[in-house]
């Protein structure tokens, strides 16, 4: 069994709602391969329940910057050479190694499209060199993709799917344990019913907390290298960006005198900020003209993404109000609330400054990097409209002392 403890299960609960972002295709997805995966490992009784709900729950997570139905085709194999398409296993397996507590499902979901005769991907495994926790999820992932599309699963289809594949796809000795399981009455029930289904997930995610497990007990810095990859992966530019905010909000916050705890919610709170962008397609991010309205009002949810997501980890409270108002104005007229002021959170009106200082001076798709006098000279011209006027004050006096990176990939200063 791998070890989990309430602060993995806090992360893994946020994950639905990560997927949600991505696209219902996408969460109704995952949420049935996670919940038929563990009823395999009840069914052939094997000690890894958990191991095949959390694998399944995961399997696709390195897979954000892919179309749902070009990864889940009709062909899942012979006509594929799309090489994202190819690593995602791997990029997926990559991003929950970061975490201790899920560490142990990597070689999982590495495997999770490897097929039993050795023609899968991405390296090509067969037999007993799969893990059998993979074996299941393959199972479960072929079904889903296959026969959850229509949102009312086809037993009769999946059965000859089943027998079709045995020995080719999948362990003939497993299948019938999981032909049992899908022509059970409640597990159709829960298949062709989202919120059953749902409930089923969240169900099983709340059995996995112990009563003696401390409520926190995950490295901050883990969670935060887990959902940065996440959204590296959807959104390249964002690569070096939230790093880049970051570390100049920390500079701004000591020059504005704040104590060693406020520093702290401003450094965490500016790599999360642009977390909430995971909830807008990567066709609008990159585009490189001037975005509609319809665009826009996307582009206005992204705070409300954020704190959707990071509500569910108890450790990270303190930073939803900095999520939540970091696109306010001073003048009132930023997202998604209206505030202005002083009544918008001090380290959310640090957050903004910096985030509009460094958009400025990095290449996007739409446009080159600005000149620094220039940014300077535009965050000063937006002072007490946009930005705090004290807080543009500060910063211009850093920023102006600072040889800034040329390269929007640079890690740090």
């Amino acid at each position: 069994m791998i070890g989990i403890n309430n602060g993995v299960v806090e992360l893994v609960s946020t994950i639905p709602d990560i997927l949600e972002l991505e696209g219902l295709d996408s969460l109704r997805h995952s949420l049935s391969v996670a919940y038929l995966a563990k009823l395999f490992a009840t069914k052939i009784s094997c000690n890894c329940q958990t191991e095949a709900f959390l694998a399944g729950l995961v399997h696709d997570i390195g897979a954000f910057d892919i179309k749902y139905h070009d990864i889940h085709s009709n062909d899942l194999y012979s006509k594929i050479s799309d090489k994202k398409i190819l690593a995602h296993p791997l990029i997926s397996a990559q991003i929950i190694s970061s975490i201790s507590g899920l560490a142990g499902l990597a070689d999982i979901v590495l495997a999770h499209h490897e097929r039993f005769d050795g023609l899968g991907y991405p390296l090509k495994r067969s037999f007993e060199k799969i893990p059998q926790e993979s074996q299941l999820v393959r199972v479960a992932d072929s079904l889903s993709a296959k026969f959850c599309h229509s949102r009312e699963f086809d037993l009769d289809k999946a059965l000859s799917y089943l027998d079709a594949e045995s020995g080719k796809e999948f362990n003939s000795i497993i299948l019938a344990s999981v032909k049992n399981a899908i022509s059970d009455k409640f597990t159709l029930q829960v298949l062709n019913d989202f919120d059953l289904l749902n409930n089923e997930i969240f169900r099983t995610i709340d059995g996995l907390k112990s009563p003696e497990s401390l409520p926190v007990n995950l490295p901050v810095e883990e969670i935060l290298f887990f959902l940065s990859q996440l959204l590296d992966a959807k959104h390249s530019y964002s690569e070096g960006h939230s790093i880049r905010v970051s570390n100049y909000a920390v500079l701004v916050a000591l020059g504005l005198g704040l104590d060693r705890e406020s520093v702290e919610i401003v450094r965490v709170a500016a790599l999360l900020h642009d977390l909430g962008k995971l909830g807008v397609s990567k066709d609008i991010l990159d585009k490189p003209a001037s975005l509609n309205e319809e665009e826009k009002e996307l582009i206005r949810q992204h705070p409300d993404f954020a704190v959707k997501i990071i509500k569910k980890i108890s450790s990270f409270s303190c930073f939803l109000p900095v999520l939540a108002a970091d696109q306010e104005h001073w003048d009132g007229k930023g997202y998604p609330k209206g505030l202005s002021g002083e009544d918008i959170p001090l380290f959310a009106r640090i957050v903004l400054v910096v985030d509009a200082f460094d958009a400025m001076t990095s290449d996007r798709a739409y446009r080159k990097a600005m000149p620094l006098d220039d940014a300077i000279s535009e965050l000063e011209k937006c002072s007490g409209r946009d930005f705090d006027p004290e807080i543009v004050k500060v910063a211009c006096a850093i920023f102006k002392n600072l040889d800034i990176p040329k390269s929007p990939r640079e890690k740090s200063f």
